[in-house]
């Protein structure tokens, strides 16, 4: 089985297991609506702590232990292919590390594309600013999805509307 087939089921599994606590309390037959409430925004900010660094790392040594264990091959990255002179003659992985290719966090938007070549913040930019002038509502699902404390959204804008 793959590595990321096994982390996604982890994951699944975790955020499942959370969501069944709350729906046990919710179809209680005394439910308290103070109780519920606290047990309401408690699964939320679990379910948010999913999307943290420290998350995926604890769930990267659990899924690669549990791979060891039951005798799979160890998570390998994909060739490097090399994209033509004409597009920046980049590679087409630029990851390092299995665990950097396997990560699914959204780290372009948090990091302000600060491990992108210039093609990359190029592209990143135009489509930016496009979503930013003609698709508002789209920019804010992605803010409440990846970003809903809004503690990058500064740098993001900024990172969007700089020419460098």
């Amino acid at each position: 089985m793959e590595l990321r087939a096994k982390d996604n089921m982890l994951i699944k599994r975790r955020i499942l297991s959370q969501c069944d606590i709350l729906s046990k309390a919710l179809q209680a037959n005394d439910v308290n609506y103070a109780i519920v409430t606290d047990m309401v925004q408690s699964t939320v900010t679990v379910l948010e702590s999913f999307r943290s660094d420290s998350f995926y790392d604890k769930l990267w040594t659990h899924c690669t232990q549990l791979t060891e264990k039951c005798g799979f091959k160890p998570p390998k990255l994909p060739r490097r292919g090399i994209i033509p002179a004409r597009l920046d003659g980049e590679t087409k992985a630029p990851y390092e590390t299995t665990q950097q290719y396997y990560n699914i966090l959204p780290t372009v938007a948090v990091s302000a594309c600060s491990n992108c070549n210039p093609t990359q913040k190029k592209w990143f930019r135009i489509v930016g600013r496009y979503l930013l002038a003609n698709r508002p509502a789209d920019i804010k699902k992605l803010r409440e999805t990846f970003d809903p404390s809004e503690e990058h959204k500064e740098e993001f804008l900024k990172f969007i509307t700089s020419d460098d």
